[in-house]
C-alpha cells in the first residue's frame, strides 16, 4: 500500500527541512513525499530543491491552503494520503502504525500530536487530551455538523474518498482546508483513531490564537471564521442532499462555539469600524437557549455570566475582557466543557490559545 505525504508550505523556510526530514526518516518503506510550495518568498524553494529526487516539488503561485491541497493530490498516487503542514513533523514510526490499522472501509484515520514550541521544544501537552472518536460518526455529523478531529497533520484519508470530493473549492478554503476534508470524511465512511501521539504540532507566533494577537482582538480573523463556518454548514447540507442523507440544516451555526464567536464579533465590531452581523443582546439570548438545554455545570454558568458582562460593558473594556478570556482559556473552557457534555469536544486549539 503506497502512502502519499503531501507537505504544504508557505514561507516556512525555518521549519520546512525538519518537516521533510521527518518524512524521509519513516520506517514504512512504501511512500512518496510531495512538497507543494504556495508561492513562498523566503527561500523555501531553494531548500526544497536541495532534496533532489527524494521529494517531488511543486511550485505554484500563492492561492491558499485548498489550492495547495488540490495541486498536491493531483500529483499523488498513494492509496492513502496525509496532508502535512510544513511547520509540523512526524515521528519515525507514524506511517507504520497507520498502515497497521488501515482498513478498506475507512475514509479517515486520525492520530494525536504532541505540542512543541517554536524551536521544537516539548510543551508536555498533546493536541487532544481526550480519546479521539472512531467508528461511524455519521449520526453525529448529521445532527451537529462537527466532530472531534485533529488538524491537517494528524489526519490520513482514503484516496477513494478524496477522489469524490476533490478538487476543493479554493476561494472558500484559503485557510482551514482540513475542516472541509475532515467533516466530509466522517459522512463518507468509517473513522479510525490512534490516541497516542505520532507527530508534532508546532506552536509559534504565526499560528497561536486566531482571534487574539499582541493583546488585541483580531476582528477580521473572527469574521472570516464565522463566515467559514456558515459556508461549511452550506457545504454539509448540499453534500448530504446529494448523498440522500438528512442533515439538520444550521446545526453548525447554532452551536455554542459559533454563537459565542458571533456575540464577541457583534460586540466589538463598532470598535474596529466594522458592521455588526446582529445585536449582542440577541446573540446572548441565543447562547442562553443553547446552554439551558444541556443542564450546565456551575463553571459553565459562571463563564456564561462573564459573557453577559462583556455584552453590558463599553466596547473598549469588552475587548480587554475578551482578550483576557482567550489568554486565560476561560471562553475556550466553556466551549470545551459544553462540547464534552454533548460528546463533541474539539480542542479548538485550546492548548495554544
Amino acid at each position: 500500500m503506497l502512502i502519499s505525504i503531501i507537505i504544504t508550505n508557505y514561507n516556512y523556510a525555518e521549519y520546512i527541512s525538519g518537516c521533510i526530514d521527518s518524512c524521509l526518516r519513516q520506517s514504512y518503506p512504501k511512500l512518496e513525499v510531495i512538497v507543494v510550495d504556495d508561492g513562498s518568498s523566503d527561500g523555501s524553494q531553494d531548500i526544497i530543491l536541495g532534496y533532489g529526487s527524494r521529494v517531488t516539488p511543486i511550485f505554484k503561485e500563492n492561492g491558499g491552503q485548498a489550492s495547495a491541497f488540490n495541486a498536491g493530490f493531483a500529483a499523488s498516487k498513494g492509496d492513502i494520503v496525509l496532508f502535512l503542514d510544513a511547520d509540523d513533523a512526524l515521528m519515525p514510526h507514524c506511517l507504520d502504525r497507520v498502515a497497521g490499522l488501515w482498513r478498506r472501509d475507512l475514509s479517515k484515520l486520525h492520530f494525536n500530536l504532541l505540542l512543541t514550541g517554536k524551536e521544537g521544544e516539548s510543551l508536555s501537552l498533546v493536541y487532544c487530551p481526550g480519546p479521539l472518536p472512531r467508528g461511524d460518526l455519521k449520526p453525529q455529523m448529521l445532527d451537529e455538523g462537527n466532530h472531534v478531529s485533529m488538524p491537517s497533520s494528524g489526519n490520513v484519508y482514503a484516496r477513494d474518498f478524496l477522489r469524490r470530493i476533490m478538487p476543493m473549492p479554493e476561494c472558500d478554503w484559503r485557510r482551514s482546508a482540513d475542516v472541509y476534508l475532515s467533516n466530509l470524511s466522517a459522512l463518507s465512511g468509517q473513522v479510525e483513531a490512534i490516541d497516542e501521539p505520532l507527530g508534532f504540532y508546532r506552536v509559534h507566533d504565526k499560528n497561536i490564537s486566531a482571534h487574539v494577537r499582541n493583546s488585541r482582538f483580531q476582528i477580521a480573523k473572527c469574521r472570516t471564521s464565522i463566515l467559514r463556518e456558515i459556508r461549511t454548514d452550506e457545504i454539509l447540507s448540499e453534500y448530504c442532499r446529494q448523498q440522500g442523507l438528512r442533515y439538520r440544516t444550521g446545526a453548525l451555526t447554532s452551536s455554542y462555539s459559533h454563537l459565542q464567536q458571533v456575540l464577541v464579533y457583534d460586540k466589538l465590531a463598532p470598535l474596529f469600524g466594522e458592521a455588526r452581523l446582529r445585536a449582542p443582546f440577541y446573540d446572548y439570548v441565543k447562547l442562553s437557549a443553547v446552554i439551558l438545554k444541556t443542564k450546565p455545570s456551575l463553571k459553565i454558568t459562571l463563564i456564561h455570566l462573564w459573557m453577559l458582562l462583556i455584552v453590558l460593558i463599553p466596547s473598549r473594556y469588552a475587548e480587554r475582557a475578551v482578550v483576557l478570556s482567550y489568554e486565560k482559556g476561560a471562553m475556550l473552557f466553556a466551549r470545551r466543557r459544553f462540547r464534552e457534555r454533548k460528546g463533541l469536544f474539539h480542542p479548538i486549539r485550546a492548548a495554544i490559545s
